[in-house]
């Protein structure tokens, strides 16, 4: 099914009798880079602006047994989360395999300049993963991409996929905590990339004196995982090739319009 002229229901569960009916092209399409990731499409309905992650483009495997089971597990962290300013919040479900949430209007961290943010946001930030801890959930991919800024300048988190729910067991809650810290090293790790000058000298001390397991994962990450990934494999691919017979990948030059 094509998201892009696809009619489908969604149901908001906290008000059944209220429906939204998605028709037409969306606003706007993420689509996933991977079979695995969903695509991400706005639309206006209503006159009310929401955001639908969406499997239905992906092979019946895909969508059936992962798309399920990965976006209910998104669901149920933020529905534990829901309440907090900062949190997007859920509206229904489409067909089983998409689910609808709020659209935040604010940019990703990515799309802005390295002295554009004050450092009041990063304290409302750090307040906003302070309250995401005190409910259970550490967010485990705290990355730039997944943080926005609104006009007014407060953030926002999204992209739970991989976000982490705190369980009864002493072993749950020692991996917990540490995912915990990582999450405030990472915002530290942030901060200091906007607004260094902010930065207090305990903060400049835990970033300095990180945990073993976080600068192990950043070597795997570094070393394992990024010269592993698709585009890195091709670009060496090009250079041997340019290196052992002399030619140069052709440049594709986008259409004519």
């Amino acid at each position: 099914m094509d998201v892009r002229s696809s009619s489908s229901r969604v149901v908001c569960q906290r008000c059944p009798d209220r429906n939204f009916i998605i028709k037409g092209s969306p606003v706007w399409v993420h689509e996933g880079r991977r079979v695995v990731q969903p695509d991400v499409c706005g639309y206006e309905i209503e006159g009310r602006r929401l955001v639908v992650k969406d499997f239905r483009r992906r092979p019946w495997l895909v969508r059936r047994w992962w798309g399920r089971w990965i976006l209910r597990r998104e669901w149920v962290r933020l529905e534990r989360l829901q309440g907090i300013v900062g949190i997007p919040r859920l509206l229904g479900w489409v067909d089983g395999e998409a689910f609808a949430m709020e659209w935040i209007a604010g940019e990703r961290l990515p799309h802005l300049r390295s002295g554009s943010l004050e450092p009041a946001f990063f304290d409302r930030l750090a307040q906003l993963v302070g309250e995401m801890h005190a409910r259970g959930v550490s967010h485990g991919d705290l990355r730039r991409k997944n943080i926005l800024a609104d006009r007014e300048g407060r953030p926002y988190l999204i992209d739970f996929a991989t976000a982490f729910l705190v369980g009864p067991s002493r072993r749950s809650q020692r991996l917990f905590r540490s995912l915990c810290e990582i999450d405030c090293l990472t915002l530290l790790k942030l901060k200091s990339h906007y607004c260094s000058d902010s930065l207090t000298d305990e903060e400049r001390r835990c970033l300095e004196e990180q945990p073993l397991v976080l600068r192990f994962g950043r070597f795997l990450r570094k070393r394992i995982y990024r010269p592993f990934k698709p585009r890195h494999i091709r670009r060496r691919w090009e250079k041997i090739r340019e290196f052992l017979f002399g030619q140069r990948p052709e440049r594709r030059d986008p259409p004519d319009r």
